[in-house]
Order: C-alpha cells, then structure tokens, then sequence
C-alpha cells in the first residue's frame, strides 16, 4: 500500500490512541463498555483496492500538475498571437461562409447517458463539439443534429459552451 492509502488508517490510529484511557490495576471493563484499541479504530477505515488506490493517485497527480498546464497554456496562446501580429503565422480559419450543404445529414443519439461515467460524459461532448467544428470549417458540411440532448450532457454542454 502507498502512503496516500495509509494516510487514513493512521489517522484512525492516533485518534484511537488519543482515546485510550489506561485501567486501573485490578479493575476490569464492564460488560458492554466500549472499549477501544487501536485494531478497532484501523478496522473502520474502508479498505480501497488497487484499482481505487491507482485512480486516487492519478486524481491527486492530475489536480496537483492543474495550474502549470494552464500556466503553460496561457504562455502557448501568448507566443501564438504574437506569431499572428508578426505575420509569421496565419489567424485560425474561422467557419466558412462559402460553404455548401453535401446533402448528408449526421444525427448523435445522446439519449445513452445513463450507460456512461461521467468521464465518458465529458469525452462525448467533446468529441461532439470537435466534430462540429470541423463540420463548420469543411467546404462541404453536413447537417448535424443532436438528439435526446438533456440531463446531465445538455448541462456538461451548457458549461464547455454557451449558446451551443
């Protein structure tokens, strides 16, 4: 077990021995006291398996590498728009007005939401909104629709873009 995942059970065991209060020579508990031991308090700690121990550690990894990967997102848009003002690069292409309809239409069912984490809520959508994207910057586009967009996707939906 790593140190994060005994963490909790040492805790339990300081606050178990805290608690601990010695006896008496010759006395003895009574009957249905509550007596506390420090293999008690450690016995109420849940048990995580390896799988949990893994996810909570890359959980923690994830949330602790947050602000330098947006830091260095900032620093990447930055360097970008220099480029642009330069003229070393070009502006992103934005949706094309002279599009034209193939006649092709694409319709998602997001009606499986239930079936799905909430990790695989979030890659839907974006997945979905990536596909849209590239729909709207292709000569010739396709009629994309939605279907069952309600619950918790048309919400995750509502957060990543406003006015969808």
């Amino acid at each position: 077990p790593t140190e994060e995942a005994l963490a909790p059970a040492e805790e339990a065991l300081a606050h178990a021995e805290e608690a601990l209060v010695p006896l008496e020579e010759g006395l003895a508990p009574a009957e249905g006291a509550g007596v506390c031991t420090a293999e008690a308090a450690v016995e109420d700690v849940p048990k995580l398996s390896k799988r949990e121990l893994k996810r909570q550690k890359q959980q923690q990894l994830w949330e602790a590498g947050l602000e330098e990967r947006r830091q260095r997102r900032k620093e990447r848009r930055k360097a970008q728009k220099e480029a642009i003002k330069e003229g070393l690069k070009s502006p992103p292409s934005k949706r094309r007005r002279d599009a034209e309809s193939s006649g092709i239409a694409v319709a998602i069912d997001m009606s499986f939401e239930k079936y799905m984490k909430a990790w695989d809520l979030m890659k839907l959508v974006k997945q979905t909104q990536r596909c849209y994207s590239v729909n709207g910057r292709a000569a010739r586009t396709l009629d994309f629709h939605l279907c069952s967009l309600d619950g918790e996707t048309k919400e995750i939906f509502e957060r990543r873009a406003s006015g969808f």
